[in-house]
């Protein structure tokens, strides 16, 4: 399921630009992410899954930083409504 949504996250930003949802999906993934890390606290890494090792989570969070920082670059200030407006590229 994560590994799903980690996948439709970076489609929906790299090939599709929908980079609304591709935040969406990459926060869930990060979410559940985090609370398996909580609950297999303790148990030795041989016996969890490699999606709970750390290394697995900050590369997440990468992809999630990468794909708001597009946002960013692609989106100007919001306006009076909190509504974001796209930058006029010549």
């Amino acid at each position: 399921m994560v590994s799903a949504w980690i996948l439709r996250a970076f489609t929906s930003g790299s090939i599709n630009g929908e980079y609304n949802v591709s935040l969406e999906f990459y926060a869930k993934a990060i979410d559940v992410l985090e609370r398996g890390q909580k609950i297999w606290n303790g148990i030795p890494q041989e016996q969890r899954n490699e999606t709970i090792d750390n290394k697995f989570l900050i590369a997440v969070r990468g992809l999630y930083l990468h794909t708001f920082a597009r946002v960013c670059a692609n989106f100007s200030q919001a306006d009076s409504e909190g509504e974001f407006t796209k930058k006029n590229h010549v």
